[in-house]
């Protein structure tokens, strides 16, 4: 039925034998706004230097890593908004951010142990990398089972399992995400002491403080100002800096 913004429609509900009669207004919505460009703007940067990377060196695990990486940035500042009036378009948006966000922290961990060359712990603890993966994904798992079976953690770990959503994310993943991002980043400054040539001491140096530059903000503004705190318009303020990360490596 096509319904022209601000006349009243009749609605009826039917409860048991009783039918109620509402009337209801329609008014004008949109799915995304001006923020939504602005978000998938930065990804796309993101994505731009990760393909340049990788088209560069294939060859190297580090570049496949970044290219993955600079994906799952992307999924989440496109996706990480519920706003469409279609269950299953809804369902498809949330679920893709939500993948970008279970995996965007280890492969984020994982390429700073091995960039620009591997930790040395990893040779006698090869098993700790797949660890990094199997944690966050044994939550988006339990995830899952909420949407499709109705499964929530307090139905199988107790009352205590609850946990509070932020952005529709449970708040331990988000705490897996800062966690991964202070790895990640303490691994690319032990890189940075361990290295005694200059001129790669210059290169980590540069990557190291645009790493700083970008997650610095968007931690303190985007996850705990937006998401801990409520204060939604921080989110975007938060995600431009990111920037410095790839464009860091540009360089």
């Amino acid at each position: 039925m096509d319904l022209s913004p601000g006349i009243r429609v009749p609605y009826l509900i039917q409860r048991d034998d009783e039918i109620l009669t509402l009337n209801l207004t329609p008014t004008p919505y949109r799915t995304g706004d001006y923020r939504l460009l602005y978000n998938a703007l930065v990804g796309i940067v993101f994505l731009g230097v990760g393909l340049y990377t990788f088209l560069k060196r294939p060859a190297l695990l580090s570049a496949r890593l970044f290219l993955m990486l600079d994906l799952c940035f992307l999924l989440v500042l496109t996706c990480s908004f519920r706003g469409s009036p279609y269950y299953w378009i809804d369902l498809i948006v949330q679920n893709a951010a939500r993948w970008g966000l279970t995996f965007l922290g280890p492969l984020f961990l994982h390429f700073f142990l091995i960039f620009p060359s591997d930790k040395k712990f990893l040779k006698t603890y090869s098993w700790i990398i797949p660890i990094f993966y199997i944690i966050p994904l044994i939550q988006h798992l339990l995830f899952t089972l909420s949407q499709f079976f109705t499964f929530t953690p307090a139905q199988f770990f107790g009352a205590a399992a609850e946990s509070r959503e932020i952005f529709g994310i449970h708040l331990e993943l988000w705490v897996l995400l800062i966690l991964y991002l202070a790895g990640g980043a303490l691994a690319l400054f032990n890189s940075y002491l361990r290295t005694a040539d200059p001129l790669g001491r210059r290169q980590i140096k540069m990557i190291l403080w645009g790493t700083f530059i970008g997650l610095c903000p968007f931690i303190v503004l985007s996850i705990v100002g937006a998401g801990i705190l409520g204060r939604r318009e921080l989110f975007s303020i938060g995600v431009l800096p990111l920037m410095a990360i790839p464009l860091s490596f540009a360089y």
